[in-house]
């Protein structure tokens, strides 16, 4: 194998190791901030909530709290809203059904694990306690951005590898091109510029 192709490959597989270190250290950083987005979701639901359902709370008028925790686990990816009362066994749940991200394969979901996000709220009339809020976030959703992502990247890494394929290819006609032809500084017999 000739300098140029070894220094083609080294330098291909430079490219190739520093592209996947990147992806795995952007993923990384990407998994944290997706937990903690999904930290402070759930933060401000449950405290949002809690401050909506207190008056429905002190009448224990449970069709009025589930109306509420029904519309706000509609209009996002939450694994499950509840709410216990404090004097009783009685609660209003709203759990997930089905998995938000199907089409994301269980071995990425294994290797990636991202914790739910999930907050805990007072529901509360003046001094009086009236019960616990919980609000769990599914990660489904991030899961769904999160594999994008590493197929992006995975696709990019594989484009790099196949450029250092074709470019030793590359390489080789060039050279034979190269070869093949007289020099260029010998002009067949005329003048250029005259």
């Amino acid at each position: 194998m000739s300098i140029r192709r070894q220094l083609a490959l080294c330098i291909g597989l430079l490219m190739l190791l520093i592209m996947s270190g990147n992806l795995v250290i952007n993923v990384l950083q990407l998994q944290s901030n997706y937990e903690q987005q999904l930290k402070a979701r759930a933060d401000e639901t449950a405290t949002t909530l809690a401050l909506s359902m207190s008056h429905s709370a002190l009448l224990e008028d449970d069709a009025a709290l589930r109306s509420m925790v029904d519309v706000v686990f509609d209009r996002g990816h939450f694994a499950q809203i509840r709410f216990d009362y404090l004097d009783s066994d009685r609660s209003v749940v709203r759990d997930a059904e089905q998995d938000l991200a199907p089409n994301v394969p269980r071995w990425f979901k294994n290797a990636m694990k991202l914790s739910a996000g999930a907050a805990r709220a007072h529901v509360s009339q003046g001094w009086q306690q009236l019960g616990y809020l919980t609000v769990t976030l599914h990660p489904g959703a991030m899961y769904l951005q999160l594999s994008a992502i590493v197929a992006l990247g995975a696709g990019r890494n594989s484009l790099v590898w196949t450029d250092v394929i074709c470019g030793g290819v590359r390489l080789k006609i060039v050279t034979a091109l190269a070869a093949a032809t007289p020099e260029a500084g010998v002009n067949s017999g005329r003048q250029v510029g005259s």
